[in-house]
């Protein structure tokens, strides 16, 4: 589900990214050689026509979907994850309070005196105005880099030492504990089992658990072996 959310914030950051690149880097070098009267007219046409459904909807998804993503608890989720939506919520919310505190409050001004001096209007309106959409292109721009990476990150893969038959688990369970938890103490092996008694081929004496089988001496080569107390 997050990563649902994720992805349609990714898209709208996106848009509004490049469209303010385009505003910024095209757009507004554009206008600037035109006269007075035209920039001031060009100006306000764009400011008719910008704020429509398709736009709105876009500004709206740059910070609806990432801030409905975040609280979606996702498995595996990493730090860096974290921090890449949270900054990059910011970011989002910087850029729009920056649009309301500046960019808005100028288009409103420009748009309230259409019978004015173009040349007085320009002054009060295109430098500010320049300055606030290079500060909300650096903002959401930085916003849909750090939204890329929150995509994109993964956690690393968990290693893990395969599960041991149920009859060697109880001699081989501290190599387990071992493998899986490095910052776990190490102990030291169980104490091991007794051998069972084995039977030699040789004599068919029974050796004593932990000893030895060796095969027990003869006088002289084919004799039979003699035991102690014969």
């Amino acid at each position: 589900m997050a990563t649902l959310l994720l992805a349609p914030a990714v898209v709208c950051t996106g848009l509004c990214a490049g469209f303010m690149l385009v505003f910024l880097a095209g757009v507004m070098p554009a206008l600037a050689r035109l006269t007075d009267d035209g920039f001031v007219t060009a100006m306000r046409r764009i400011n008719e026509y910008v704020p429509r459904a398709v736009f709105l909807t876009v500004l709206l998804g740059v910070i609806a979907f990432p801030a409905a993503a975040f609280p979606v608890p996702v498995a595996g989720r990493t730090d860096a994850q974290t921090w890449c939506v949270l900054a990059g919520l910011a970011c989002a919310v910087l850029d729009h309070l920056v649009a309301l505190g500046g960019n808005i409050p100028l288009d409103n001004t420009l748009a309230r005196d259409p019978g004015g001096d173009p040349s007085a209007a320009r002054a009060a309106f295109e430098n500010r105005w320049n300055g606030f959409h290079r500060a909300r292109t650096v903002l959401i721009t930085a916003a849909f880099g750090l939204f890329t990476a929150a995509a994109v990150l993964r956690s690393p893969p968990e290693t893990s030492v395969p599960s041991l038959p149920e009859p060697y688990r109880g001699v081989c369970l501290w190599r387990e504990v071992a493998g899986r938890h490095p910052s776990a103490p190490r102990e030291g092996p169980p104490k091991a089992y007794p051998r069972v008694r084995k039977q030699t081929f040789a004599t068919g004496r029974l050796s004593a658990a932990g000893g030895n089988l060796t095969r027990p001496k003869t006088d002289k080569e084919g004799e039979s072996p003699r035991y102690p107390g014969r």
